[in-house]
C-alpha cells in the first residue's frame, strides 16, 4: 500500500480476491535515508538500469497528463521534463 486510507475508513481491498489468490498486502511508510543510498549506488554504477520502468517522458507543460496517466494506472512511470 503506497498511502494509508482516510481515517476511520476501510482500505480499498477485495478481500475476496486477496482470499482466493492467497495474496499478502504489506505496508511500508517509506524507504529510510539508507535505502535510499544502496538504491543511488546500484543505479550510479551502472549495476541497475532504472530506464526501462519509465514509460512515459512529458513536458512540464503536460503535468497534468502525467498525473492522469498515473492515476489511471495506464504508465508505470511518467518523467516530467522542464
Amino acid at each position: 500500500m503506497y498511502a494509508p486510507p482516510a481515517p476511520d475508513a476501510p482500505p480499498p481491498i477485495d478481500g475476496t480476491t486477496l482470499f482466493l489468490r492467497e495474496l499478502t498486502v504489506t505496508a511500508s511508510y517509506s524507504a529510510g535515508p539508507a535505502d535510499m543510498r544502496a538504491a543511488y549506488e546500484l543505479i550510479a554504477s551502472g549495476e541497475i538500469d532504472p530506464m526501462p520502468l519509465v514509460s512515459h517522458r512529458l513536458p512540464l507543460k503536460d503535468t497534468a497528463q502525467a498525473l492522469e496517466l498515473q492515476r489511471s494506472g495506464d504508465a508505470l512511470k511518467v518523467v516530467v521534463l522542464p
